[in-house]
């Protein structure tokens, strides 16, 4: 697979716990480099602030990382051609993706060191290869992702593709509208994800909120792809314009558009309950993985 193709009770405390706040600044964003690695791409990140994603070495095959304390922990599925991870759960579950060829995708779950396969079955195969495309995990083990056919090149037929919820006892609820993917869910179910036009293009996203599906874009943007959703409703994802595609983070109804500093492209995939963000961005020495901290921390 070619690399990339994701309150206080009393008054007293207030003014302690405020003041320092306040002087924390805008968030600070601080790049992820696996050693070695000419790519780096982080996709998930859990409260802990443990990190996960993807990197390669030579720019071919892909590997699956952990960063946790400060120390990278590498993972390949055995067997498999490449590897990548998605999302990492409060418990440390991790949600990864694997081909055992470039362009065959499958999913696991990798627990206590150990995988399991997570694939959406009964799939028909007229038009080609069948894949699973995981992309988030809720704490308590709903998995959302899409999936499709494609062929022997990996073009993805789109009119095969739609989002999936898979509950943790392996139900799976597939999405009605073909050409969609689930990016993104949170404990309380919602669930944010993208949908391609017949043109190939994400002019804008959805949520999905106790059953009802809303639109939304960022404004004045031509594309705009919605990658996760946090416990409080954030969500995180990245938007094109004129300028060229950037990160943002819509919270409150509020939207923020941000760009990592000298960067080329910027996307942002993960946010955890701080609220805060990883992703990759380019700039003039390659393609490397980033933290947004919140109020910089």
């Amino acid at each position: 697979m070619a690399v990339l193709r994701k309150l206080w009770i009393l008054v007293p405390v207030c003014l302690l716990v405020l003041a320092p706040a306040a002087l924390a600044g805008p968030p600070r964003i601080t790049a992820v480099d696996y050693p070695g690695a000419v790519f780096t791409a982080a996709f998930g990140i859990n409260p802990a602030g443990d990190i996960v994603g993807g990197y390669s070495i030579d720019g071919s095959d892909e590997h699956g990382f952990l960063l946790r304390h400060g120390t990278f922990s590498p993972y390949d599925y055995p067997g498999a051609a490449w590897t990548e991870f998605e999302a990492i759960t409060p418990q440390g579950d991790i949600l990864g993706e694997y081909g055992l060829t470039d362009y065959t995708v499958h999913g696991f779950i990798l627990r206590d060191g150990a995988p399991y396969p997570i694939d959406v079955l009964g799939q028909p195969s007229d038009k080609g290869l069948p894949n699973t495309m995981p992309v988030h995990i809720s704490p308590e083990g709903t998995v959302v992702g899409c999936y499709h056919q494609s062929d022997a090149d990996g073009n993805v037929y789109l009119e095969t593709m739609y989002g999936y919820v898979m509950k943790p006892d392996g139900g799976v609820e597939s999405f009605d509208m073909e050409a969609s993917m689930h990016n993104g869910v949170n404990a309380a179910g919602d669930i944010v994800g993208i949908y391609y036009n017949e043109d190939g293009i994400v002019p804008q996203s959805y949520l999905i909120h106790n059953g009802k599906v809303s639109w939304f874009s960022f404004p004045g943007s031509l594309v705009t792809q919605a990658w996760d959703i946090s416990p409080t409703g954030a969500i995180v994802g990245f938007h094109r314009n004129a300028a060229g595609i950037h990160g943002f983070v819509l919270a409150r109804g509020e939207w923020t558009s941000f760009d990592v500093p000298g960067s080329t492209l910027t996307k942002a995939f993960g946010i955890n309950a701080g609220g805060d963000v990883v992703g990759y961005y380019y700039d003039a020495n390659g393609v490397h993985g980033f933290l947004r901290s919140r109020q910089g921390r």
